[in-house]
């Protein structure tokens, strides 16, 4: 359970995409219930977080990380909502690195 909000609710959708995450659905206590995927073979080992509060990174098009193995999942934070860096590079879109989960 984590509490709701729209960002919140965009990272959860980008990572059922990614079968991070099996569903998520909003309760009536303005809560996010999420079900984990265990079955997928993916699993989180490690997040890395770029932005903060106190510290925004952006990167354009060309110069967006690809992240440190194959099967990383950078996302990003661009006018067209949350993605990850393969869907903002085909887009050619860039934005505010938000994470990298790996």
């Amino acid at each position: 359970m984590v509490p709701d909000s729209k960002l919140r609710f965009s990272l959860l959708d980008l990572l059922q995409k990614h079968r991070y995450i099996t569903s998520f659905a909003k309760t009536d206590n303005r809560q996010i219930e999420v079900k984990l995927n265990p079955s997928s073979g993916l699993t989180v080992s490690s997040v890395k977080i770029f932005s903060t509060p106190g510290r925004h990174l952006y990167s354009k098009t060309a110069t967006l990380p690809w992240g440190q193995i194959p099967n990383s999942l950078v996302i990003i934070s661009t006018s067209l909502g949350l993605m990850s860096q393969r869907q903002a590079a085909s887009k050619k879109v860039g934005g505010e690195l938000v994470a990298e989960i790996f």
